[in-house]
This record gives structure tokens, C-alpha cells and sequence, in this order.
């Protein structure tokens, strides 16, 4: 996750910040666009046109980020 979103902080900084907050407001509320990927083990959180797929620990409490990029192309393998 640190990579992708240091590439976006160069590129597009106010969509890095809108990520980054959406990411951290989840992760203290249990609040946002989140569903759990249907075959999958992760879940998604939905930011406009673009995702983040995580894990949950939900013992710790923790959301672990597994990749950021926009709808059309997060799914594909």
C-alpha cells in the first residue's frame, strides 16, 4: 500500500489525501463504502471511482491493505 500511495501523493495528492482519510476513518468507526468480496477473503472500501482492497484483524483491530487503484482495474488478477 505504501507504494501505490506514495505514487499518488507525487501524481495526484488531494485524491492520496481523500484515500488516506477514508482508510483511517474505517479503521477508527467502522464507517464507509466497505463490502466483503464475494470468493474472497478481503474486503473493499469504495473512495469515488477508486478502491481499496484489505483484510481485517479483527482481533487487534487492524486494517491491512492489500492494494489501491481505480474500479476498472482492481479486480483483475
Amino acid at each position: 500500500m505504501v507504494r501505490a500511495l506514495e505514487r499518488l501523493v507525487r501524481r495526484e495528492p488531494e485524491l492520496a489525501a481523500r484515500l488516506r482519510a477514508a482508510i483511517y476513518r474505517y479503521a477508527a468507526t467502522g464507517h464507509g463504502g466497505v463490502t466483503k468480496l464475494q470468493g474472497r477473503s478481503d474486503y473493499r472500501l469504495r473512495v469515488g471511482a477508486w478502491r481499496v482492497v484489505f483484510d481485517l484483524d479483527q482481533a487487534r483491530r487492524l486494517v491491512i491493505v492489500g492494494a489501491i487503484g481505480p474500479r476498472k482495474d482492481i479486480y483483475r488478477d
